[in-house]
């Protein structure tokens, strides 16, 4: 049985949010998003999401690195599960997880107990994206 929270491709964009590459970006703090996605393609680019929030339910994000680098900054006490999938790329998971091809999925402590958590669906092509919690 699938997981109902994951992000599905076929999802409505309404609240939406896209970063670009180069930028250095912080996830809003406001309860007005409850998906978004960030995109990195031919370059390089970083998030914080220390301001998500969860009061509200869960939020779903889903992150793409394509021929480029991008680290996302987790709060070590956020519930947080990480769907990654790569392909002849670097995606390194909090817990010193490593993927270089295929997928992997990481749940951190927090979540287990948690009744609202962030999810992310990663992808990494030709690329390196870091989680790196703070």
């Amino acid at each position: 049985m699938e997981d109902q929270n994951e992000l599905k491709e076929d999802d409505d964009d309404e609240d939406i949010e896209e970063a670009e590459a180069g930028s250095d970006t912080e996830a809003k703090d406001e309860d007005s998003f409850k998906k978004a996605k960030y995109q990195v393609i031919f370059g390089s680019s970083s998030l914080d999401l220390k301001n998500v929030n969860l009061s509200e339910g869960n939020v779903k994000m889903k992150i793409d690195c394509v021929f480029g680098e991008m680290k996302v900054y987790v709060p070590k006490d956020m519930p947080i599960v990480i769907s990654s999938k790569s392909v002849f790329a670097e995606t390194k998971l909090p817990g010193k997880n490593l993927n270089a091809f295929g997928e992997f999925t990481y749940e951190s402590e927090a979540s287990r107990q948690a009744t609202n958590k962030l999810y992310i669906d990663a992808n990494a092509v030709f690329g390196s994206l870091k989680f790196i919690q703070e």
